[in-house]
């Protein structure tokens, strides 16, 4: 049985190095599987650089880096997934809240402003700062974070719409003005942000024949 020496080792260790693999798990695995792949298929009569060719294109044929980020994503989804069903959690609790309140109110029922105030309040200063808090992690985690600027802007820009409407409806001072810049925020820069957005996205994507 043909056994790689030293200098074909530290080959495929540099090679898998170069192509970005961050996990040292995986790093070790793909040298396993790649050695035991290149001794089989040189002893069919292949040189060792024809099989590392021929395994390779077999184990990654869209580069090493595809599994690398795909074993990045599911340690993120095992790292989030319960900070994340919280936050929605939370999020769904104070959006409940906030509409009952409303129907109470449309009812003179009793208690209206206190669920309307207890569901803006959560959502602005509970739902909202925790889940940039997620998204900035997970894409600093994934290599693809953006200025923190970006996500302090979107946070207070959301807090402020959230706001906007029950700080009118409690009539507090400066709720016109509020109320104003919620909707100038949400016509000439949330709705704009918004489908610009998807619009990339739409764009970007392949149309299936």
């Amino acid at each position: 049985m043909i056994a790689l020496n030293d200098q074909q080792l530290d080959f495929l260790e540099q090679e898998i190095m170069e192509k970005g693999i961050q996990h040292q798990s995986l790093a070790d695995g793909l040298l396993d599987h790649f050695a035991c792949g290149i001794e089989r298929e040189m002893e069919t009569g292949l040189g060792f650089h024809e099989a590392y060719h021929k395994v390779y294109m077999q184990v990654s044929p869209n580069g090493l880096e595809e599994i690398d980020q795909s074993l990045t994503l599911v340690i993120l989804h095992q790292k989030y997934s319960f900070m994340k069903k919280s936050v929605f959690i939370l999020g769904f609790v104070a959006a409940f809240l906030f509409t009952v309140g409303y129907i109470f109110k449309s009812q003179h029922w009793p208690t209206a402003n206190m669920l309307i105030l207890i569901g803006s309040i959560t959502f602005a200063f509970g739902f909202l700062p925790s889940y940039f808090f997620i998204k900035y992690k997970s894409d600093k985690e994934m290599g693809k974070p953006k200025p923190i600027f970006n996500y302090v802007a979107n946070l207070l820009l959301v807090i402020v719409l959230a706001l906007a409407f029950p700080y009118k409806q409690f009539k507090w001072p400066g709720h016109g003005e509020m109320f104003l810049i919620g909707q100038c925020l949400l016509a000439f820069v949330f709705f704009p942000k918004v489908f610009l957005g998807w619009y990339k996205k739409f764009t970007q994507t392949p149309v299936s024949a």
